[in-house]
């Protein structure tokens, strides 16, 4: 009876928490980079665009269509407000799916883990001060958790469940290319699982759906187009610095590296009675070691670079729990799929971290060190851990993504567009945008550079180019081409100012060649007809690199 008032608790909690972030959080913040950039593809989409077509993408199409649903039904009115009340409600979704197919298959209550508590936790440090709005890497997720969630309720895995299991994988592996792993570990799980002939469903299945994907994306263009187009960016040496080397080098010390992974062979030395320990010993104390270098690390370093450390102790007791014992392979691999998820959310030159999936990391790690934390009494500590670290990582939302402490963000952008109702931001960015309302007016036909990819979407404007956002990383580096586009298909151009002056993390003209080329060759060559506080004005016919 007591366990069932402390879930109804948890539970409680849990829906207090996203109330919390949709009622309190989601007014809050407007930057110009990330939070528009899905929305403005949408957009694109909505105005009868077709994807690769008449528009760049570098990526798989599934985010740009599956948030085109829901601004197509929202009213325009408040729209953007309630698109970050659907992602945080998402976020909560993913997190659901994840933490109850996980109960589903190993039973929590077994540990002293209620599902709901753990949920409320996966959900604030996931989240910690993120954005809300649309991105691709949080859909691939929201899928993987589904698929994960629907193999874990399953008692029967026929054509059809796995089919709808296979369908999810491709959904995540579609939205990202970091997640083209996601079916391949999920046909590993079934077929360690369930042997062969289920294994197959779950291929041809699979098989069937690239088979229709291939038909619709040949019904609007070439496959040759779509691949150029995905696979220009998809470097190996990138593959090598966010998959690998970033998890190598997360203590940022070679003699911190150096004390970590020796401090564990002198603690299994002692462990072994002096004797040399084995390797699953060593194993054992290096997750241990590197579990309590993230909870030093929080007084040290950022939480998204602590969630490096911490899926290296996740996956260091995925070895030690399994070995070479089929047996425990098999029965820890739902674990290796989550490990699998959270390191393919990490998969990004712009944002190499697994935090987005730490709920996976959660999961994974307390289940399997559980024996081993219990044994020394550790386990009486989760409660003095987890709250005072979500307290923490609650409080990064004081300075939302990208944007001015929450204090400063009192200024309504209802003026700039009546999406915008119920949003707030700082004054400078008020009337940064106001300005550009201004310019839109006054000189039509435009593009703006390198940034505010949302603003189309925010004005309902249509581009007259093919790509929202001029960063090299975005335009493939097709400088020349997107030049030309420039010069022949717009009239006006605006450069905004903080890219040239201060803008976050461009820092130095070297940084702004290699954020967007494109913008600092005209801006270099090029001479402005006319200016403003936050912007210079080029006419297109006039403008040079």
């Amino acid at each position: 009876m007591e366990i069932l008032k402390k879930t109804n608790i948890y539970r409680l909690l849990f829906f207090i928490t996203i109330s919390i972030y949709c009622i309190f959080l989601a007014p809050l913040g407007f930057e110009n980079w990330d939070t528009g950039f899905i929305p403005g593809f949408s957009w694109r989409l909505l105005n009868g665009e077709r994807i690769y077509e008449d528009f760049l993408y570098i990526r798989p199409p599934v985010s740009a269509y599956f948030h085109s649903i829901y601004l197509r039904i929202l009213p325009e009115e408040g729209q953007y407000f309630y698109m970050r009340i659907i992602g945080y409600l998402l976020f909560a979704l993913q997190t659901f799916c994840a933490v109850s197919g996980f109960d589903k298959l190993f039973d929590l209550k077994k540990l002293g883990l209620d599902k709901w508590a753990l949920m409320t936790v996966g959900f604030i440090l996931s989240m910690h001060n993120f954005f809300a709005n649309p991105w691709f890497t949080t859909d691939g997720i929201l899928f993987a958790s589904i698929a994960f969630y629907l193999m874990a309720i399953l008692k029967k895995k026929n054509f059809f469940t796995l089919f709808i299991v296979a369908f999810f994988c491709f959904l995540s592996a579609l939205t990202k290319q970091s997640f083209y792993s996601i079916p391949i570990m999920f046909f590993l799980w079934i077929l360690i699982e369930s042997g062969f002939k289920k294994s197959l469903y779950f291929l041809i299945s699979t098989a069937i759906l690239i088979a229709f994907f291939r038909f619709w994306i040949s019904s609007f263009t070439s496959m040759e187009l779509y691949s150029s187009q995905v696979s220009e960016n998809t470097k190996l040496g990138s593959l090598f610095f966010t998959g690998f080397e970033i998890y190598i080098r997360c203590f940022h010390n070679i003699y911190v590296l150096i004390f970590v992974g020796i401090l564990p062979a002198l603690i299994a030395f002692y462990d072994a009675g002096k004797k040399i320990p084995s390797l699953f010993l060593y194993l054992k104390w290096l997750s241990i070691t590197l579990f309590i270098s993230g909870l030093i690390a929080f007084f040290i370093i950022d939480f998204k670079q602590i969630t490096v450390i911490f899926f290296n102790a996740t996956a260091v007791a995925f070895i030690y729990k399994s070995g070479l014992n089929f047996n425990k392979i098999k029965e820890n691999f739902p674990i290796g799929v989550l490990l699998c998820i959270a390191w393919c959310s990490g998969l990004s030159l712009g944002y190499s971290y697994p935090v987005l999936f730490t709920t996976g990391l959660i999961l994974g790690y307390f289940y399997l060190m559980h024996d081993d934390f219990k044994s020394y009494k550790l386990n009486r500590f989760y409660p003095w851990i987890a709250i005072p670290i979500c307290l923490f990582v609650f409080s990064m939302n004081k300075r939302p993504y990208r944007e001015k402490n929450f204090t400063k963000l009192n200024y309504s952008m209802e003026a700039v567009s009546p999406k915008l109702k119920h949003i707030y931001s700082s004054k400078e960015n008020l009337e940064k945008f106001l300005e550009l309302k201004n310019l839109v007016q006054k000189y039509p036909n435009y593009v703006t550079g390198p940034s505010m990819p949302q603003s189309y979407y925010l004005f309902n404007q249509k581009n007259p180019i093919s790509a929202d956002w001029l960063t090299n990383f975005e335009i493939n580096n097709k400088v020349d081409e997107f030049f030309k586009l420039i010069y022949e298909k717009s009239d006006y151009l605006f450069i905004e100012k903080s890219f040239i002056e201060n803008e976050e993390f461009i820092e130095s003209d070297e940084n702004r060649k290699e954020f967007s080329l494109l913008t600092w060759e005209i801006y270099k060559n090029s001479k402005p007809i006319s200016e403003t506080n936050h912007f210079l004005i080029y006419k297109s016919s006039e403008i040079s690199k």
